[in-house]
């Protein structure tokens, strides 16, 4: 029996998955319940946990030999949602309020768990160790990807590639897509303190204005980065400013805070150097104190390209070539990137849009995926699982 054959024989019971993952979700680091629901579902199937890391994580593997490393993939879906409320008409939207799985998660914990179900009932046609792992958090900082690595997922065995996917609703669903090199950009966080000397706002003459300070600050980052024609593409935005004074009062302190994003990690060190100097030379020109904390959040996302190249190669011949795209660099980012710092690594894109009416961006609330997509997902992950095992290059 054949891969398509398999997933037609599961595809309602994948559906059904998908279905009662999105009317539970449930936030990051706090995935209780949908670890359980994966662990019964699994076990149903013949399979077992290998083990649970801290959180909620789920560590599976599968193979002939699993105890004895051969060549072992890693493949992944993370499991949190967002605290979005969900405001689609679905019949089976969130039975929570105000958490909504809106960025797909549901569909990457369904395709992964059947693949995983179906490389077990294909064990003897391929020869190796797959790890599957469910990791809690990938919404937020440390990221679970991180945390997990700390606790060994990537040994025992020691993996050598790892995968995963990723809905996109701008991409209609039967198509994936898929890049090499720098994908996705890594993402800090930037917490800045002004401090002056506030006071009246009408007697100028005695005061180290912060406000004025901070805005001139926040225009020298904007001109510098987002504006400044750089050969990496780089972004340092300011979303939250807090001056705490009054229509005649100048605060002595302004907050700051802000995101620091590029795809290159020799660059991000350099970004976050030139905002400390850039901040001393506000602070130097306007007689204030400026306080710069960079919060390290997630790394750049680079795809192995010989390894992407090949589930390229390999998932045309699922979908046909037509349906296969190459996909646009972004600057948003997914902690699937600390895998792929060390690890040859693949992350790539299922389509989950609509032909026939508008699709809404993920962390949306009008998120909804087209269920088509689950068949398309299994079918070209196993695929590649498949090839993987079974191909002399890797």
């Amino acid at each position: 029996m054949d891969v398509t054959s398999h997933v037609k024989l599961l595809i309602n019971d994948a559906i059904g998955f998908r279905r009662h993952l999105h009317q539970h979700p449930e936030l990051s680091f706090k995935e209780v319940q949908t670890q359980a629901y994966i662990k019964s579902t699994l076990s149903r199937y013949g399979m077992d946990a290998h083990f649970m890391p801290s959180a909620q994580g789920l560590v599976y593997i599968i193979g002939n030999n699993p105890t004895k490393h051969t060549k072992c993939l890693l493949i992944r879906a993370d499991m949190d949602a967002l605290p979005i409320q969900e405001l689609t008409t679905i019949p089976f939207k969130s039975t929570v309020p105000k958490i909504m799985h809106a960025c797909g998660h549901d569909i990457h914990m369904t395709v992964v768990a059947f693949t995983a179900i179906i490389m077990k009932q294909l064990y003897t046609q391929w020869a190796g160790s797959l790890k599957v792992i469910f990791q809690p958090g990938e919404e937020v900082l440390p990221g679970g990807a991180s945390l997990m690595i700390e606790e060994g997922v990537l040994q025992n065995p020691k993996v050598d590639h790892a995968m995963a996917l990723h809905v996109l609703p701008g991409l209609e669903s039967g198509k994936v897509g898929f890049l090499q090199g720098p994908y996705m950009a890594s993402s800090d966080e930037l917490h800045v303190s002004v401090n002056g000397r506030g006071g009246h706002a009408a007697l100028r003459k005695q005061l180290n204005d912060p406000v004025i300070a901070s805005s001139d600050f926040i225009v020298q980052l904007h001109n510098r980065f987002n504006l400044t024609e750089l050969k990496i593409p780089t972004v340092v935005s300011i979303g939250k400013v807090t001056a705490d004074g009054a229509t005649n009062v100048i605060p002595d302190t302004v907050q700051l805070k802000g995101t620091i994003r590029t795809r290159d990690e020799k660059w991000r060190i350099k970004v976050h150097h030139i905002i400390a100097e850039l901040a001393a030379a506000v602070a130097s020109q306007y007689g204030v104190e400026i306080k710069v904390e960079i919060i390290k959040g997630y790394p750049s996302l680079e795809n192995d390209s010989a390894f992407t190249q090949q589930n390229e190669l390999i998932a045309q011949q699922v979908v046909g070539a037509e349906n296969v795209v190459k996909l646009e660099p972004r600057m948003t980012a997914e902690d699937f990137a600390f895998f792929t710092q060390h690890v040859p690594s693949c992350f790539f894109r299922i389509g989950t849009g609509f032909s026939n009416k508008p699709n809404a961006e993920v962390h949306s609330p009008y998120f909804e995926a087209n269920e088509t997509s689950i068949e398309i997902g299994i079918r070209t992950l196993t695929s590649l699982c498949l090839n993987y095992f079974n191909h002399n290059s890797f």
